[in-house]
């Protein structure tokens, strides 16, 4: 009798999973160096060169019910080659830290109401842009967040050479463009998901798609590309020097919110004057009391209701002057740098603060 001799069977699994690398991470704006002139191939010959061998499939697009609220102004027609992928995400103002976390305050400090994003991916590519719309209550928050990318931890004329002629302001840098217009503060992102990132390829791609993504986005935002008008002295002020800060003017704790001009005279001397408005007098007196520290010295001979120097723990030498509901803080340029730049004398900052306030509060 014949026995069946058992049949070993060896199974080989092999299990070949695409598995979406992190894009590149983007340094911020302040980071990032100036566009650079496109020389030799064209971005999009340098993006194809970089291309995996088969394209990259594209997910359906969104609904069209999913372009709401901020979501509403994000482009939806193709541009430049790239189309809409994927979900519109959204969030509440109240729940952007689910969004962006650890940044997520700084954007509500400036009454950010909605937030909407989605990705543009370009087929034959793994490149994939990002849009990132922040709707806020009011242009001045939208402005004034705006302007917090501009001067946070930099002089904001150092951006200049980047600047992009979109909306009230923009600037773009290697991989990132921002710009602000009416309620919008929006932020376009590329990133290349390849593993081996080839940079040339992925900047010259940036410099085509960055803009006509923020162009689309403009487009779709109605109003003007005005920004709020600033209450400050416009001789000698630096481009992008007219921030609005939300709460502690120049560090100083329960300032109130306020305007903050950068300025540059003809001789290089660099200074900023904050400018704070109060509901009355008694309102203004109380806010110059904040910066009286122990060792202020009143300044005497000027057309101010009072006037005072005194060295701000983070800006040196300062004075400050106040004319009925208005107070004028002049101080050094804020500036970090090695040697640090010249700045005005005590003689010379009292001038300036005494100029912001015969332009916001005429002399009687």
């Amino acid at each position: 009798m014949s026995m069946a001799r058992p049949i070993t069977v060896a199974l080989i699994l092999a299990l070949a999973g695409c598995k979406r690398t992190p894009p590149e991470s983007t340094p911020p704006p302040s980071q990032q160096e100036p566009p650079r002139s496109n020389t030799g191939a064209t971005p999009a010959d340098a993006a194809s060169a970089n291309a995996p061998p088969s394209d990259t499939a594209l997910a359906p697009p969104a609904a069209a019910a999913e372009f709401r609220a901020a979501g509403r102004v994000l482009p939806r027609a193709e541009t430049a080659g790239f189309r809409q992928s994927g979900v519109v995400i959204h969030s509440t103002g109240a729940n952007l830290f689910q969004q962006i976390d650890g940044d997520a305050v700084s954007y509500q400090n400036y009454g950010v109401r909605d937030y909407a994003k989605t990705d543009y991916r370009k087929p034959g590519t793994k490149l994939v842009a990002t849009v990132s719309i922040y709707e806020f209550e009011a242009p001045l928050g939208a402005y004034g967040r705006y302007s917090m990318h501009l001067s946070s931890g930099r002089d904001p004329a150092s951006l200049e050479p980047q600047a992009v002629r979109i909306g009230a302001g923009g600037f773009q840098g290697r991989t990132q463009l921002v710009f602000v217009k009416e309620s919008f503060l929006v932020q376009v992102d590329l990133a290349d998901e390849n593993e081996d990132v080839n940079e040339s390829a992925l900047f010259a791609a940036a410099r085509e798609i960055l803009p006509a993504l923020a162009r689309a986005a403009a487009a779709s935002i109605p109003g003007s590309d005005n920004a709020p008008p600033a209450p400050l002295v416009a001789d000698n002020l630096v481009w992008g020097g007219a921030s609005y800060v939300s709460q502690n003017v120049l560090d100083v704790e329960n300032s109130g919110a306020g305007w903050i001009g950068w300025y540059r005279t003809a001789d290089n001397k660099r200074y900023r004057v904050a400018l704070l408005t109060a509901a009355n007098d008694n309102n203004a007196r109380a806010a110059a009391n904040r910066y009286r520290l122990r060792a202020a010295s009143a300044i005497a001979g000027t057309s101010a209701d009072e006037a005072f120097a005194v060295t701000l723990p983070t800006h040196g030498e300062s004075v400050v002057a106040r004319r009925g509901a208005f107070v004028a803080i002049a101080t050094g340029s804020g500036i970090d740098a090695s040697p640090a730049p010249s700045t005005l004398d005590r003689a010379a900052l009292t001038a300036a603060a005494i100029a912001q306030l015969d332009r916001s509060a005429p002399r009687r």
